[in-house]
């Protein structure tokens, strides 16, 4: 039979388990949604509809309004498409949690359009959102 403590330590690793594993599911939601909201930006740029955006890619508008909803997550495959279908690029850029300078990374480019990736940041400690140039910070907002 096992000890109290024993039960305990069994259940802290299951709880830090799953805090780990929800933890790195909201990233990737936030990272999705990331991309999202550029991809949303330039179809209201460009006035292009989910409906015409899944024509583009060859998949359904449902599919397109479950991934804006957060229903499902797009894979990479899909955010290709609608870069293709948007004319956009995706630039790459990362921080390191430990250190304050950006790393950029270059990739060779790919023609005719590109890949680009918009920044995207996970500091949770200082809650921030940004939309195009305006920049919130709620930790000054009172």
């Amino acid at each position: 039979s096992k000890t109290s403590e024993e039960i305990k330590n069994s259940f802290n690793e299951i709880l830090s388990i799953t805090s780990e594993q929800e933890r790195l599911e909201l990233e990737a939601q936030s990272l999705a949604f990331s991309f999202l909201a550029e991809i949303d930006k330039a179809m209201n740029e460009q006035k292009m509809s989910k409906k015409a955006l899944a024509n583009q890619m060859g998949t359904s508008a449902s599919y397109i309004t479950q991934l804006f909803r957060g229903d499902r997550l797009p894979n990479f495959t899909n955010l290709a498409k609608m870069k293709d279908a948007l004319g956009l690029e995706f630039d790459i850029e990362l921080k390191d949690k430990n250190n304050i300078e950006d790393k950029s990374f270059d990739f060779p480019e790919i023609k005719p359009k590109g890949w680009y990736y918009y920044k995207f940041e996970t500091d949770y400690k200082t809650p921030q959102a940004e939309y195009g140039d305006v920049q919130y910070d709620e930790t000054q907002a009172a």
